[in-house]
């Protein structure tokens, strides 16, 4: 068979003009050709159905069908067949009879071979496909009254990227980032599903734990795929997998593999309780020194479904759950691997991924920073071209990003490529194209003003002392500053021993209206152990001009703070002195969140994790800095701690115009 290639003419370079392609129809529908874009009616019909008769009458409709084997011919007579191709059909409005008491399926099919623009609907009840190019339209139940349109999305191309959570190919456990019993688990070369490593677990027949709450790139959260691979070596294995963990003794749900009893089960461990879900049959003790996998489907509403697959793909077992049957079922944070048993023994943990949609993936651009630069690229934004760095002034740049929303051509709107929290930090204007895509131009990076309040903040040092940030107390027992972790993290907890005395970590930058306009902060990943649980133990976030080792700043100077007090979670202001605050829902902290904290000079709003949460009236002024605090008010011997990975300061929309 000769090369076939189209389209070639004189435009093209073509010297021997006899050699021209015909414009046909094989070859164009085989240029417009597209496994994603296909199949489907772009204009599905209306379906207007008299079931006393019975009939339908479809609206006028657009189809866009595919063609196997069909043949173009050259000018000098050689034919070539395309394996695919594409073909737009135009129905018109058409009635059609249906047959009663039962399910009638309603095809679009076009002859390509007889007369030109000859295509028909078909509607049989066995669902018997004509010969193609053909297309399954709708769906009418005659004994239930009910009519559906089907086909009117393509197949897009899965809207996805995959992520590792955890592939060990560093060759090393990292104790930075893994928590638990370290000692008992190690990343060895001998035994790996895939790569050159894989993590190995041991059990004395006592579970032994192993959770990363932060550290990795990626973690599952709610709307994920996230998948496994385990290897067990004996009928006394359960290993299990943790996922919506908080540290290697906090809360997690959890899937158990349990060759001991053949089974799958859902655990949780909520506020310090534990309890089983729900368990199935699974053939486990069969699969031994195989690798399986196993995949988790969480949902966006917290459900959760795991599948458990041999090493040839086969499935094994599914497991189910609804939101109904988890005490926080949307709770994300961490991982973990438990390696489990009756007796001594040794399991495998390979390949942690997880597919996350794009629309997702977007959002997760406020866990990171971005950098554009070079081949980099950008976090959130698919398919870009090399770019070059942006700087702190705005600037022109060229991108593409597809997008997963409708939009029509020429529609234009603001594309957020790096995220704080809620808070937009770099701006590429898009126009769409109408077919899912866009084209991006001129990224914006943030304004002057709030660069150098981000820049002046930053905190990721190898010491406390070396950033511009600054701790105290104003008695008890306070540990202060930063974290050992990588990244670092701000942290400020009491032992519960002091008797109204404050701790805080703060920072001189100022975060005022009147210095820069309307702003949002963000305290990122913020962790608190809530023990307290008394009117004396207090959480405050915000900016304020107060001292915070010597005031509460929910009552003294001027504020916009969130405060946690009694699991009681309100955004608060502070006038000179005198404090407004409106309450909103308990934030449950068993789970990390990003808490923001908007001003627009007037009215002071809370957000939780980018959901507005409440909101005051009140207009403070005055030279507020960022300040974390944690007041030991006595009364109890309860420890409690908070953490904070990032804060991060950033304009108002309108503040970019």
């Amino acid at each position: 068979m000769p090369w076939k290639v189209f389209a070639e003419d004189e435009g093209t370079g073509l010297q021997d003009q006899s050699d021209h392609d015909y414009g046909d129809g094989a070859n164009f529908g085989a240029h417009v050709h597209s496994p994603y874009d296909t199949q489907y009616a772009p204009s599905p019909p209306t379906l207007d159905v008299d079931y006393t008769v019975p009939e339908v009458t479809l609206g006028e409709a657009q189809y866009k069908l595919k063609a196997t084997d069909v043949s173009s011919r050259t000018r000098d007579g050689v034919q070539t067949t395309w394996p695919e191709a594409t073909f737009v059909a135009k129905a018109p409005q058409t009635t059609v009879s249906l047959t009663d008491n039962t399910v009638n399926y309603i095809y679009v099919a076009v002859d390509l071979t007889t007369t030109g623009d000859d295509g028909q609907y078909v509607v049989n009840t066995t669902e018997s496909a004509p010969a193609e190019p053909s297309l399954k339209v709708a769906e009418i139940d005659t004994s239930a009254d009910t009519a559906t349109t089907v086909n009117t999305t393509t197949d897009a191309e899965p809207q996805v990227r995959e992520l590792t959570v955890e592939d060990w190919e560093s060759g090393a456990l990292d104790t930075d980032v893994w928590e638990g019993d370290t000692g008992q688990f190690k990343v060895q070369p001998t035994t790996a599903e895939s790569g050159e490593y894989a993590l190995q677990g041991i059990t004395d027949s006592n579970p032994q734990v192993l959770v990363s709450s932060r550290g990795l790139k990626n973690y599952p959260q709610p709307s994920d795929t996230f998948s496994v691979s385990i290897l067990l070596t004996s009928t006394s294995d359960n290993p299990t997998i943790r996922f919506s963990a908080n540290g290697a003794s906090g809360d997690y749900k959890d899937v158990s593999v349990e060759a001991s009893s053949d089974v799958l089960q859902f655990h949780e461990t909520a506020s310090g309780t534990f309890r089983n879900i729900t368990a199935v049959d699974a053939p486990v003790s069969s699969h031994l020194n195989e690798w399986l996998e196993v995949v988790f489907d969480w949902k966006d509403d917290g459900g959760v479904d795991a599948y458990l697959y041999d090493s040839t793909g086969s499935l094994l077992s599914v497991i189910e759950s609804s939101p109904e049957d988890w005490t926080n079922p949307t709770a994300a944070r961490g991982v973990g691997f438990v390696a489990n048993g009756n007796s001594s023994s040794e399991m495998y943990f390979d390949s942690a991924h997880v597919k996350r949609p794009i629309e997702d993936y977007l959002t997760e651009t406020q866990k990171g920073t971005t950098e554009l630069g070079n081949e980099v690229t950008p976090s959130g934004a698919v398919h870009t071209g090399p770019q070059e760095a942006p700087t702190n002034a705005p600037r022109a740049e060229y991108a593409t990003a597809p997008v997963t929303d409708e939009a029509t051509q020429g529609e234009q709107s603001l594309l957020t490529l790096l995220k704080s929290g809620v808070n937009p930090a770099l701006y590429m204007e898009r126009t769409f194209d109408g077919q899912g895509g866009a084209y991006g131009h001129r990224l914006q990076a943030p304004l002057g003003r709030f660069a150098r309040v981000n820049a002046a903040l930053k905190h990721q040092y190898s010491t406390f002392a070396y950033t511009d940030w600054v701790s105290g107390s104003g008695g008890g027992t306070y540990t202060l500053g930063h974290t050992s972790d990588r990244p670092r993290r701000f942290i400020v907890s009491h032992d519960g021993s002091g008797n109204d005395v404050l701790g805080a970590v703060y920072h001189p930058a100022l975060v005022s209206h009147d210095v820069l306009g309307s702003w949002r902060i963000t305290f990122r990943d913020v962790s608190f152990t809530d023990n307290g649980n008394t009117a004396e133990n207090y959480l405050l976030i915000g900016v304020s001009d107060a001292d915070p080792t010597a005031s509460r700043i929910d009552s003294t100077g001027n504020a916009v703070i969130y405060r946690d007090s009694l699991d009681v979670d309100r955004v608060l202001t502070v006038n000179g002195g005198t404090a407004s605050d409106t309450t909103g829902p308990q934030v449950d902290w068993s789970s990390n969140h990003d808490v923001t904290l908007e001003f627009d000079g007037s009215e002071a709003s809370l957000y939780i994790d980018g959901e507005f949460w409440a909101s005051v009236s009140d207009s403070p002024r005055g030279d507020m800095r960022p300040v974390i605090q944690l007041r030991d008010g006595g009364g109890n011997t309860t420890s409690d701690t908070v953490e904070v990975e990032d804060v991060t300061v950033e304009p108002l929309p309108e503040v970019l115009n």
